[in-house]
């Protein structure tokens, strides 16, 4: 990309607008935060309590923050975790920019129950290629004391 910021959304939204987009990538674009990461209606329950869904497809940052080399060698669903690992490792500020309307589905809305469940597994095992269950954790309670 020869632009500054990156954006990523997942393929699989609905109901999102443009200004939804614009909520989304303002505050980095104004410099007031370091990254973004969206919020959706159909968030884990978890994570709408504690405000953080620290595994969201949807986020705008810099791509200076990422090295390419690192994320060739990632699996899957390891993106989200290694950019929280930079995020927390420069002790950048991060909003949390929530999107009331949009959806997306879950995994067993897309591919069935035990296909989902399937789907589901092979998801948190990518991750924990990436980043150890603990550190799982870890990123949630730093990422809580980055957010303005």
């Amino acid at each position: 990309s020869r632009n500054e910021l990156l954006m990523l959304i997942d393929a699989d939204l609905s109901e999102f607008k443009k200004e939804d987009i614009t909520k989304l990538i303002t505050p980095v674009i104004n410099k007031k935060v370091d990254m973004t990461i969206n919020l959706i209606e159909s968030s884990p329950v978890l994570s709408k309590i504690i405000g953080l869904d620290f595994l969201s497809g949807i986020r705008v940052f810099s791509k200076k923050l990422i090295n390419n080399k690192d994320i060739e060698k990632l699996h899957g669903f390891g993106l989200e975790v290694y950019i929280n690992k930079k995020i927390i490792e420069k002790n950048l500020k991060i909003k949390i920019v929530r999107w009331h309307n949009v959806t997306q589905p879950v995994k067993t809305q897309k591919f069935g129950f035990f296909k989902g469940i399937k789907e589901l597994c092979k998801m948190i095992f990518q991750i924990n290629k990436t980043i150890s269950f603990f550190e799982m954790g870890y990123q949630i309670i730093r990422l809580s004391y980055l957010k303005i």
